[in-house]
């Protein structure tokens, strides 16, 4: 069954290909066969890929109750060393400094004011007392968030990852 259903596919979408100058706009133009090609692809191509996905998810969701590890409170993950500024000023060096980082320009006075009212506004989330407070493993408390270890599968393929790339530094990727 399924190789007759993939033969009609490919029959079908074997047809509608060759006429399709700019397949994503051909339906626009009033193509004769694109209609039929993305009727095509929802039915074969992006239904059972939904419902696949859906079967995962509900498959998954009936393994046993998710044990939450023991949080383990680190001393070092405490210390707040360093308070917030207080005057809330940026002085012209920062913003040139940001300016040259970000690609953002602060020329008119309400930017800079704006960035003045979000450095004020971290300040105070600073001063919050978090002790004892546990750390979220997920932002969805109300869903399980499935742990596995964390092994390599694959590895040692930076030479076969490096030959994607246009440009090439030292082993390292060249952005334009």
């Amino acid at each position: 069954m399924a190789a007759v259903a993939g033969s009609g596919v490919s029959r079908l979408l074997g047809r509608a290909w060759p006429r399709l100058g700019r397949p994503m706009s051909s339906g626009a133009h009033g193509e004769e066969g694109s209609g039929r090609m993305w009727k095509a692809l929802t039915y074969f191509v992006a239904l059972p890929g939904v419902a696949v996905s859906m079967l995962n998810v509900f498959l998954k969701s009936k393994h046993a109750e998710h044990e939450r590890p023991e949080f383990i409170g680190f001393p070092h993950l405490r210390i707040r060393s360093k308070r917030p500024s207080g005057s809330g000023r940026v002085s012209a060096e920062v913003i040139e400094h940001l300016e040259r980082l970000a690609l953002v320009d602060f020329g008119s006075q309400e930017a800079v004011a704006r960035l003045e009212k979000a450095i004020a506004f971290a300040d105070r989330l600073g001063a919050v007392d978090t002790d004892g407070v546990e750390p979220m493993e997920s932002v969805l408390e109300d869903r399980c968030l499935y742990l596995r270890s964390d092994n390599v599968v694959e590895g040692n393929c930076a030479e076969e990852l490096l030959q994607n790339s246009h440009r090439v530094v030292e082993e390292y990727f060249v952005a334009p």
